[in-house]
């Protein structure tokens, strides 16, 4: 990953349209208090609260699959430990 995006201020994410992460940085790993070694590979329900799991399984993903984006999205994640991390998609 460019070492601008890794220290960047703000976590960044990538995931292929099947769910799983493909690169994350570390700004974000750093927030969910792991590595990025562990985040890429996960699938996103792995890393959403279970509220956030439902609306991505049944709004989010379905929307982005048929109009191949998606506006501004609020849900949480959750990092290691459990602790929920509000983010904006």
């Amino acid at each position: 990953m460019d070492a601008l995006l890794d220290t960047a201020a703000f976590g960044f994410l990538v995931a292929r349209d099947d769910g799983y992460v493909e690169a994350a940085n570390r700004t974000l790993a750093e927030m969910l208090r792991t590595t990025v070694e562990r985040l890429v590979g996960r699938h996103l329900d792995n890393l959403l609260s279970t509220p956030g799991r439902i609306f991505y399984q049944s709004h989010f993903f379905p929307v982005l699959r048929l109009q191949g984006r998606i506006a501004e999205v609020y849900v949480s994640l959750v990092a290691e430990g459990g602790t929920e991390v509000p983010v904006l998609l």
